[in-house]
């Protein structure tokens, strides 16, 4: 293996490198009882980079794809991963902050590892990385998720991932490294097995991305205010850091204080007007969709943009959600009731929010 990792380097710095080298350059790193390292020169990566390709890196059951705008930002430095499995006095030590049901359910994917990519935090275009999982093992994508041990906090926190059933792993672009574990978890409440919402309500609550009432309730038809649906999103967003006071009414000291501040730095929300936010105002369903379509935003680095609604009272949306509404519609986020209206003006509830996250 170190030989074939040996011709491949070479061949980044020939001549007729493009006729040799495929779009894609796949290096597949021997498995052993340690961890798995790979040390790339800059020499190497820029020479892939040149060409227009890109690097697949294969180690201990993941996959890393460092596409060529990822490469581009490694040509000074090259690439430095290093890949390990998580021992189970390890996973002891990192699990024992994960609830039992997560826990019983880790060891059905076989899926903690010990990552590290030198130089990762300061890139822009992150690398994908698969994780693969037992295709023998019988699952449900909507509730296979990735979660990442924060050490600061001693907590798993769930990270956006793509399932591919096909080839039995799901993928993602980490924040950073840390360990990551894969995990089939469902999560349900009493009062949602009947409910429209029950799917939605269900996957968001695998991921750990909403919480009920109480341990067995959700209450999906309870309403929902400005300052929970804002905070919704700032931690589905995963916004962080310390930002100041944007709101003379939502004062230091209450919950939502952090959240509802980092979404109006971030551009999230923007207020009521004369300086307030209304927190514990119930948010209407066209206010719901405009902090969706700048959270969309927020997500993909583009607007999101939408022609026509397919309501039937599109007639009845404010001037200023007009467009977050038809936006919103027309990429799936939001739809009507029944009878093809949207109630623009109208409460929205637990199940209206969680639905709109789901979908976004």
């Amino acid at each position: 293996k170190k030989e074939e990792l040996r011709i491949m380097v070479a061949l980044n710095t020939s001549t007729d490198i493009q006729d040799q080298l495929a779009p894609r350059l796949g290096l597949e790193l021997p498995d052993t009882e340690g961890d798995v390292n790979l040390n790339l020169d800059p020499t190497a990566v820029a020479g892939v980079n040149d060409v227009g390709a890109e690097i697949q890196v294969s180690a201990k059951g993941t996959k890393f794809l460092f596409s060529n705008e990822t490469l581009n930002e490694m040509r000074e430095s090259g690439i430095r991963l290093k890949v390990g499995n998580v021992g189970s006095l390890e996973q002891t030590v990192y699990l024992k902050n994960m609830s039992i049901a997560m826990r019983q359910n880790i060891a059905k994917v076989d899926s903690t590892k010990q990552i590290q990519v030198d130089g990762y935090d300061d890139l822009v275009n992150k690398p994908t990385l698969s994780m693969n999982f037992d295709d023998a093992v019988i699952f449900v994508p909507e509730y296979v998720n990735v979660f990442v041990y924060d050490e600061d906090t001693t907590n798993w926190e769930f990270v956006r991932s793509d399932v591919d059933q096909a080839r039995a792993s799901v993928s993602f672009k980490p924040p950073h490294f840390s360990v990551y574990s894969v995990v089939e978890y469902s999560r349900t409440f009493d009062d949602v097995k009947e409910h429209w919402s029950r799917p939605f309500v269900d996957a968001m609550a695998s991921r750990g991305m909403t919480s009920g009432i109480s341990e067995t309730m959700f209450g999906p038809d309870y309403s929902i205010t400005r300052a929970q649906f804002a905070t919704l999103l700032t931690n589905a967003l995963g916004l962080e850091g310390q930002a100041g006071s944007a709101f003379k009414d939502v004062k230091a000291g209450t919950w939502y204080y952090e959240t509802v501040n980092l979404a109006a730095e971030a551009g999230l929300v923007s207020g009521m007007g004369n300086g307030l936010f209304e927190p514990d105002a119930q948010i209407t369903r066209e206010q719901m969709a405009v902090m969706i379509a700048k959270a969309y935003e927020i997500m993909l680095g583009t607007e999101m943009v939408g022609r026509t609604a397919d309501i039937t009272d599109v007639a009845a949306v404010s001037s200023w959600a007009m467009d977050a509404v038809k936006a919103a519609n027309y990429h799936g986020v939001i739809s009507g009731f029944e009878d093809g209206s949207f109630k623009p003006d109208q409460f929205a509830t637990r199940a209206h929010g969680i639905v709109m996250l789901k979908k976004l």
